[in-house]
């Protein structure tokens, strides 16, 4: 991440997008595999105190936007599209009322979206960083 503080562009913006929406990925993780260890485990979570979810739904699709804005939804499969605008529904289901998902439903769905959001995110700052390096 040297260059983005060494030259200021446009794109930098789209990287640090990419960073941003790779990190919340992370999170959406492992909040998903271990939240519920921790319930278990830690009872002073158990007060419902539910502030995560409507953080990390937001940041997952504010990540979304510089691709839209970047015209280069279009340019993506099919699948990944679908993929993309079905995983802000959920996250917009999650975001405003998610007590008719079961936990099981959540959790797999926030599996998935949170690995596949995480691998596009990587291979996108990946291939960036190989077209820099030339």
């Amino acid at each position: 991440m040297k260059h983005i503080y060494k030259y200021f562009r446009k794109s930098n913006l789209i990287y640090l997008a990419d960073y941003s929406g790779l990190f919340a990925s992370c999170l959406c993780f492992i909040h998903c595999w271990v939240l519920p260890f921790l319930i278990i485990f830690l009872p002073g979570l158990l007060l419902h105190d539910v502030w995560v979810h409507p953080v990390l739904c937001s940041v997952a699709i504010l990540s979304t936007v510089p691709m839209v804005v970047n015209k280069s939804f279009r340019q993506q499969t099919g699948l990944f599209q679908f993929a993309i605008v079905f995983g802000n529904i959920i996250m917009l289901i999650i975001l405003f009322s998610h007590d008719h998902l079961s936990f099981r439903v959540e959790l797999l769905l926030n599996t998935i979206g949170g690995l596949s959001l995480g691998l596009v995110h990587y291979k996108t700052l990946k291939m960036k960083n190989g077209s820099n390096s030339h």
